[in-house]
């Protein structure tokens, strides 16, 4: 049994739709800051823009920018504690699809540097309550 026409169109607009959502979650993540920032966020759970600045050596004003980009495109999450802004993961999914991009750059997983801090005593990484033991509770949403 055929279905009708207009149906057809239907059902692949909708999954037309679908790739084009899809093809949106790639093309936002297809910058490495973005990448570092999410690989970033896998790690520590919850971050301040101080804090990434800190760990990733990027401007306040750059990450902001990528933040909101990947806050439209809903890869992050942002939630205000007192006058910090702390972003997180959207879904678990966002690092099961970082960890398979991960793996499927051999330069990328085989080198040693991608998650180390900087060592010494650098004093605290920034200013924010969750660096400095200031009354910060992490978020429980999930």
């Amino acid at each position: 049994m055929h279905k009708p026409n207009y149906i057809q169109e239907v059902e692949y607009s909708l999954i037309m739709d679908a790739y084009q959502q899809t093809a949106q979650i790639i093309k936002t993540m297809s910058h490495p800051v973005r990448l570092q920032i999410l690989d970033a966020l896998v790690d520590e759970g919850e971050a301040c823009v101080c804090h990434l600045e800190w760990r990733l050596g990027v401007r306040q004003a750059a990450l902001s920018q990528h933040l909101a980009r990947m806050r439209d495109s809903d890869l992050v999450r942002d939630q205000r504690h007192g006058l910090n802004v702390y972003y997180s993961l959207a879904s678990p999914e966002v690092a099961g699809l970082l960890d398979t991009l991960k793996q499927s750059s051999h330069r990328i997983t085989s080198n040693p540097l991608i998650h180390k801090l900087p060592d010494g005593d650098l004093g605290s990484p920034c200013p924010c309550p969750r660096c400095n033991d200031k009354g910060y509770e992490p978020s429980t949403k999930e």
